[in-house]
């Protein structure tokens, strides 16, 4: 019985020697391996918000900075959300966060108790326009065009009066994202706003003189696939081919192509 005793210790001991031999194995293979960035000290790639989560950027260029707006998701229990940030980079290495430079609406009842995507541009005067979504689901209809002006990109003025919404040609529950460029040939100001006509998306083209009064000028894309009810946070690219301007858009469906119609 004794001998056996033993037998058995000794069994024991060696299956332990060995996994110990087998640990000691892989946690020197682990030292040895090196992944892609360990050599790189203090690099930022992705920067932080001070706010909380990133959404939706918004990139302005100017006088060699670029200024990267954001929906700021702070999701602090507050009934409004989404305000826009902003941190700036002149080399996307080194970044300032600014925090929330247009705040949502302070109750219930302000249109941008909620703020959707939007854009900003410089006018021939120097002064900053934003151009946002004003979501508020206590309304109908619950999105709506609105406008802020600024001399800093940091501390905005809202323009109330100058807020539109969609008219009987568009969803009036499907109306945001506006973006605006110049259009020098036609010395005019360009909206594009994505939206619904007869449940299929399109984006809208809204054109105006002085960025306070808008002119819609019919849609200047249509979807030719039902799957895609609405576009979404378009970038347009002033590049013309073949007398066809070209845009960035995303969609909400995997499945669908376009109808680019000259504009």
């Amino acid at each position: 019985m004794r001998r056996i005793i033993v037998m058995l210790l000794l069994g024991t001991l060696s299956l332990s020697c060995i996994g110990c031999s087998a640990g000691t194995s892989e946690a020197k293979q682990e030292a040895e391996e090196q992944y892609l960035g360990e050599s790189i000290d203090n690099h930022v790639v992705f920067p932080a918000s001070v706010e909380g989560f990133v959404g939706d950027t918004m990139p302005f260029y100017d006088d060699g900075t670029y200024n990267i707006f954001y929906l700021a998701d702070q999701r602090n229990g507050k009934q409004g959300y989404h305000p826009w940030a902003m941190m700036q980079t002149k080399d996307f290495v080194n970044y300032d966060d600014k925090g929330v430079v247009i705040n949502y609406g302070e109750t219930i009842k302000d249109q941008d108790i909620a703020l959707g995507t939007g854009s900003v541009i410089k006018d021939k005067n120097g002064k900053y326009h934003a151009f946002y979504t004003g979501h508020n689901d206590a309304y109908e209809p619950k999105e709506a065009v609105m406008h802020a002006i600024s001399d800093d990109l940091e501390n905005w003025e809202k323009v109330p009066e100058d807020t539109f919404y969609a008219n009987e040609n568009y969803a009036k529950n499907d109306f945001r994202d506006p973006y605006v460029l110049y259009m020098e040939n036609e010395d005019c100001y360009w909206m594009l706003v994505t939206t619904r006509s007869n449940n299929t998306g399109v984006i809208a083209k809204y054109t105006s003189k002085d960025l306070k009064t808008w002119k819609d000028d019919g849609y200047s894309l249509k979807t030719i696939w039902i799957q895609i009810q609405i576009w979404s946070a378009q970038h347009f690219l002033s590049i013309r081919i073949n007398g066809i301007f070209h845009s960035l858009i995303s969609g909400q469906t995997e499945l669908f192509t376009t109808d680019l119609q000259m504009i």
